[in-house]
């Protein structure tokens, strides 16, 4: 093993620097650690430079190590490698010899408590599933994915070699890097979950199977039947979109079949059961002196035992509630415990002898409790009758959008049909129209080419003849001239024919708006 000469090595005081630019020399490494405000560091006792690039910087306190190597240090554009090493550890002394620090592949990393619902929708999702082994590839990681659907956890091996460019620090960093890219790429989906109760779960189910999902490819949805509960998983935009629609069926479900749903225990609206405090099963009763809810076996047992003989239990929305007195704000050490029946405030026992002596008063306790039960009443029949009845009238109105939507789509193909065919008849007149221009213009145009060569004929006998006459009178032979005038002492032509002028004419047909408006057809409104 390798023996450092200086006595003041022999401690653990050393840290171990890559992926240094070329431009940095000893002497700026040196500065730049001594800088605590920058580096974390203080007073460097050396600076070695080795083969590969490596470095080892000295403190003269082995306590600034530690701070050193939880910083990030980046210097001309790049982010140094910084890593704590034994001053007598096998790196160090391979280092010394001027040997290469040797390549070791990171181990791989298991890791856990992941998302249960949304590992199983990456599994599922061959999209997603890519995505992630695209974005893990880029970091070196290579995810085992699970055979078993129900699992948070997930392996990831590292695929980093030696021919990587700074391999040493992708190496320290690869476990980091690899989680940082599965949690981000994680908490881009969102699961909801939307329990349902079990008289409901099939007809949920049912409704389920004729549901159009917009972006199939960006969520999923999980049925466990044992717990009659409904998953929605995925990116985050496409899961808030079909949770609603799953909602407005389970609502639409609730309305149409009459599932009605308990009281919570907050008193406000509802939610599908309410616990009993005991057991666990649902509850159907209440305890004013305990402030407890019950089953009614728990009732029974409850009142079986002699010291709650006189306890008061009845129905769960029955109960006396519980109000928190305050102080008076005229008598502050006094409870405001009354209620001033002409006032309708609360008011404490001065009060009755002073400012509202003679209006009467009652148990404010009581009052609240008659005033809840009323308002309760009232966010029942909201909730029962008014807020169903409105549900459905809201999912009628969009059902007749839907409708109204594909009657005009259908209306559109239609009227786009009727008008092709009207094109076709005034394209198939058009073609009988130009046949019979071009069988008749062919007829009239060799009658009209006939004349014009008979034409020319007689012209050019006219001219032969009047050549001929012209001929005679050069002759100086009176001997051949009055010989030529014996012969022919007339002149004899053909009659000049006659010409003749046909032409073909179109009669424009009347065009009508109003008529082809009737042929077409038009709309008209219906209830």
């Amino acid at each position: 093993m390798f023996q450092y000469d200086e006595p003041w090595l022999s401690s653990n005081n050393c840290v171990m620097v890559q992926n240094i630019s070329d431009k940095i020399s000893k002497e700026v490494l040196e500065l730049y650690f001594k800088n605590e405000h920058r580096s974390g560091g203080r007073d460097v006792l050396d600076v070695k430079a080795y083969v590969g690039g490596y470095y080892l910087v000295y403190f003269e306190d082995p306590k600034v190590v530690e701070t050193v190597c939880s910083r990030t240090h980046r210097l001309y554009g790049r982010d140094l490698d910084v890593k704590a090493v034994s001053n007598h550890s096998e790196t160090a002394c391979q280092l010394e010899r001027g040997e290469h620090i040797p390549f070791k592949t990171p181990s791989a990393v298991e890791i856990s408590d992941l998302d249960e619902k949304k590992l199983h929708y990456l599994i599922k999702s061959p999209l997603s599933r890519q995505t992630v082994e695209k974005q893990l590839k880029t970091m070196y990681g290579k995810p085992a994915w699970p055979e078993k659907s129900k699992s948070c956890s997930l392996t990831i091996q590292c695929t980093l070699t030696a021919e990587a460019e700074n391999w040493q620090m992708l190496a320290r960093k690869w476990e980091a890097n690899v989680k940082e890219t599965l949690h981000r790429y994680l908490d881009l989906l969102l699961v909801t979950k939307h329990p349902i109760l079990p008289e409901a779960f099939p007809l949920v189910v049912d409704k389920l199977k004729g549901l159009n999902i917009s972006n199939p490819n960006a969520v999923a949805v999980v049925l466990e039947k044992s717990t009659h509960v409904l998953y929605v998983t995925g990116h985050k935009k496409a899961v808030k979109e079909l949770s609603k629609q799953v909602d407005d069926i389970i609502d639409l479900i609730y309305t149409s079949h009459r599932f009605t749903q308990a009281p919570d225990s907050t008193n406000v609206m509802s939610q599908h059961y309410v616990d009993c405090e005991t057991c666990g099963q649902y509850s159907e009763f209440y305890c004013n002196a305990c402030h407890q809810r019950m089953c009614g076996k728990c009732r029974e047992e409850h009142l079986r035992n002699p010291n709650n003989a006189k306890h008061d239990v009845c129905g769960y929305k029955d109960r006396k509630m519980t109000f928190t007195f305050k102080p008076c704000k005229l008598h502050p050490i006094h409870q405001m415990v009354l209620c001033c029946k002409r006032c309708q405030i609360p008011i404490c026992a001065i009060c009755t002898t002073k400012d509202h002596d003679g209006h009467g008063f009652l148990d404010l306790e009581e009052v609240c409790t008659k005033n809840f039960r009323v308002r309760f009443e009232q966010i029942r029949k909201i909730r029962d009758n008014d807020l169903p009845q409105s549900r459905l009238h809201l999912q009628e109105a969009k059902e007749t959008t839907k409708e109204t939507k594909q009657n005009v789509d259908r209306l559109r193909s239609v009227m786009t049909e009727k008008a092709a065919r009207i094109k076709e008849m005034v394209d198939a007149v058009l073609s009988e129209s130009l046949n019979e221009l071009k069988t008749s213009g062919v007829s009239l145009l060799k009658e009209m080419e006939n004349q014009e060569k008979e034409i020319e004929k007689h012209v050019t006998q006219v001219e032969a003849i009047l050549e001929e006459r012209q001929l005679s009178m050069v002759s100086e032979n009176s001997e051949d001239f009055l010989s030529d005038i014996r012969t022919n002492p007339n002149m004899s032509l053909d009659p000049i024919p006659p010409v003749s002028k046909k032409m073909l004419t179109f009669f424009d047909g009347p065009v009508s708006k109003d008529v082809i408006r009737k042929q077409f057809g038009f709309l008209v409104f219906e209830s």
